[in-house]
């Protein structure tokens, strides 16, 4: 290794080029050009190896530095590749001072490449210093180093503001390039940083603004244009807030943003013109504002980004910052808050009333309230108290007017028409507070005259869906006490079927019809219960207690032609009927069943019909009889079935006795002639009959005789 030469004057480390051994540093002031390079950490320090340099140093400098934007900067492009490099330097406290933006020339350079602006420097000044400025492989002593140093600090010595113009230097200190050799030693570059920080000119802060960005804004909220680019206003604003005056740059803003609102809502104040003018002229305040800070936004996105969304300088964005200042000036104009308040609710009434109104206009000016937060307390409370007037004097007239499936109907209409109004351009929380209205003031009150009026009309024209709509307006409206609108609905459904089916049950002319017309009117009821009532427990009680009370208004009547009606079914058996449409018939007959008190009279009255049809052969079915007592055993029990289950038992045990007699010898022959039939019953399981005196012809006695002879041989009793 070859011996250390001896370190240059003082004015030469000042600005310039200082060369030890194989190592040159670089020194400087605030007044000097920092220089960046790539370099390679090697023993603690920062170098570059001389055998890699394909091209030169280009050394771009200035004057005094007027700001950080303004340091000069190198570039050394190693194998074809561009890299900015710090300081040689790798102590802790330099290596602070790298790492603080604007604060040393590794800094500078970052920042300066950080925007973009390689151009300052520019392929030009690279490409001419690679052609003059050569880097030799080989490594030697020779005195051909010493030639460099000198031109190189000669240079520096000329001026106290600048290292020289790059392409002077790069002609005059270096030699051509050399051939490189294999057994050549690597000559190495060690760089410093400056010793003493570059400082801010403290009137920069003030002219940028003045003088570029406060123009750019005025620009902006007057619709004019500017000669800056969003570019240029982009970069003056980053720099200011990495000058560390990102706040001070935000209260300008925000006072210049301040005193354009103030201005445009006291123009506004001062319109005396028609409500819909006065409405599209605020709109037009809000819709200028919002395009207005949104270009603010884009110039000042920088602060924007870093400091006040990150960093919590004032509102949450410079967006909401706007929303703030626009919202504090129209709440302090009262006039200009009445005002759109009044003309937004004068539209809605209009449209209410069938007119036709301009319904975007009336989304933005709601929007306005929504944006600035004074939505429920300035908006939806006059917007509730407007709608409760409006709807208080139009039940009043049309419940008189209209009756009352067509007044239903047209409640229904217009709860469908305030949802879609808060679809389009109200506040979705609003339909909790306004539907609830419209039911409170077109439904409650007319609760009694909708259902004295037209109740009854409804359900005997069996109109189903307007039934259903009453349901559901009146269950809109009800609470769980016993007078809510909905139990006054389940006491007038009581009423009309205790009234219909008193008539009748006491009108004694239509008794043969009366089980039929029962079981009709049954059928219509339980459809309004399902279908327009949704089945509830509540009206489906009230269904059975109301039938169990007319069915019984007279005393054993229903119960003998309920009996009657059963007997009729069983006789002629599926004649027109299917077999599901017949065993749905006797359900349906089981259903007026459990509303009879008399169970005794039915059975007293099923068990004559039946002796009638076992004994005289009537009936169309043995398995439908069966099927009957069957259902008569599920819902009354055994006790009530086991008399009827008795007599299907004493006939069939007289079929089986009476194919044995006709079997018997002594019977034969006297059976060729006579169409004997005789049935054993007991007693205690038919109903009773009164005794009548028969008088036989003699071939009956005599087969009567010989029956009685053969049942007494075979059985005891």
């Amino acid at each position: 290794m070859s011996p250390r030469r001896p370190r240059p004057s003082t004015a030469n480390q000042h600005e310039g080029w200082d060369v030890t051994g194989s190592s040159a540093t670089v020194g400087g002031t605030t007044n000097s050009s920092a220089v960046g390079s790539c370099a390679q950490t090697n023993g603690g320090s920062e170098s570059v190896s001389a055998s890699l340099l394909e091209t030169a140093i280009a050394v771009a400098g200035g004057t005094a530095l007027a700001s950080p934007t303004r340091a000069a900067s190198a570039l050394v492009t190693i194998r074809g590749e561009a890299f900015v490099g710090g300081p040689s330097r790798s102590s802790k406290k330099r290596k602070s001072e790298r790492s603080e933006p604007g604060s040393g020339s590794s800094g500078v350079l970052e920042s300066y490449f950080a925007r973009g602006r390689m151009s300052d420097i520019g392929d030009e000044r690279v490409g001419e210093s690679s052609a003059s400025l050569g880097t030799q492989n080989t490594r030697s002593n020779n005195a051909a180093d010493a030639p460099i140093v000198d031109e190189v600090n000669k240079e520096g010595s000329r001026s106290t503001g600048n290292l020289g113009s790059p392409r002077s230097i790069a002609s005059k200190t270096m030699p051509p390039r050399a051939k490189s050799t294999t057994n050549a030693r690597s000559q190495k570059l060690s760089f410093r940083p400056y010793k003493v920080q570059p400082t801010v000119d403290p009137k920069l802060f003030e002219d940028t603004w003045e003088n570029v960005l406060r123009v750019a804004v005025n620009a902006v909220q007057g619709s004019r244009g500017t000669s800056y680019s969003y570019e240029e206003l982009y970069g003056k604003v980053e720099d200011i807030c990495r000058q560390k005056n990102a706040v001070l740059l935000y209260s300008k803003l925000e006072q210049e943003c301040n005193l354009h609102i103030s201005s445009q809502i006291k123009n506004l104040s001062g319109q005396y013109v028609q409500d819909e003018d006065f409405l599209r002229s605020v709109d037009r305040c809000w819709n200028d504002h919002c395009s207005q800070m949104s270009t603010i936004q884009s110039i000042f996105l920088y602060l924007d980004r870093t400091y006040v969304v990150q960093g919590g300088i004032g509102d949450r964005s410079l967006w909401n910052m706007g929303l703030r200042l626009f919202g504090g000036h129209f709440v302090q104009r009262v006039d200009v808050q009445r005002k759109s308040i009044a003309g937004v609710l004068s539209l809605i009434e209009k449209e209410r009333n069938g007119d036709s109104v301009d319904r975007l206009l009336i989304k933005s000016l709601v929007r306005i309230f929504t944006a600035i937060d004074r939505y429920r307390d300035s908006f939806e409370k006059p917007l509730l108290d407007a709608s409760e007037r409006y709807y208080q004097a139009e039940g009043s007239a049309k419940i008189q007017e209209l009756e009352v499936a067509v007044y239903l109907m047209h409640v229904e209409n217009r709860i469908t028409q305030e949802n879609e109004r808060v679809n389009f351009y109200l506040d979705p929380f609003t339909r909790k507070a306004l539907i609830p209205c419209v039911h409170s003031t077109l439904i409650a009150p007319h609760v009694s005259v909708i259902l004295e009026k037209g109740f009854d009309a409804i359900c005997n024209d069996h109109r189903v869906e307007d039934l259903s709509r009453m349901y559901n307006l009146l269950r809109a409206v009800s609470d769980s006490s016993q007078d809510s609108p909905l139990m006054q609905m389940k006491a007038s459904f009581s009423a009309y079927i205790k009234r219909v089916g008193g008539n009748m049950i006491m009108d004694t002319e239509k008794d043969a019809d009366l089980v039929q017309s029962l079981l009709d009117f049954k059928k219509r009821l339980d459809t309004i219960v399902q279908d327009a009532f949704q089945g509830s427990e509540s009206f489906v009680y009230a269904l059975k207690e109301s039938f169990e009370v007319f069915i019984n208004m007279r005393q054993n009547t229903p119960a003998e032609l309920i009996a009657r009606f059963i007997d009729n079914i069983l006789r002629t058996g599926n004649k027109g009927f299917s077999e599901e449409e017949l065993e749905d018939n006797l359900d349906r007959v089981m259903t007026l069943f459990r509303f009879v008190r008399g169970k005794d009279i039915f059975e007293a009255f099923y068990k004559k019909y039946l002796a009638k049809r076992l004994l005289f052969q009537k009936s169309a079915s043995h398995d439908l009889e069966k099927l009957m007592l069957e259902k008569l055993k599920m819902e009354c029990g055994a006790v009530f079935t086991n008399k009827l289950e008795g007599m299907f038992k004493d006939v069939d045990l007289s079929k089986d006795i009476m194919a044995s007699f006709h079997q018997h010898q002594s019977s034969v022959q006297k059976l060729k002639d006579v169409d004997l039939s005789v049935y054993v019953l007991t007693l205690s399981y038919w109903p009773p009959t009164s005794k009548v005196e028969v008088t036989l012809p003699q071939e009956v006695l005599e087969l009567h005789e010989i029956f009685k002879t053969f049942y007494l041989s075979n059985h005891s009793g």
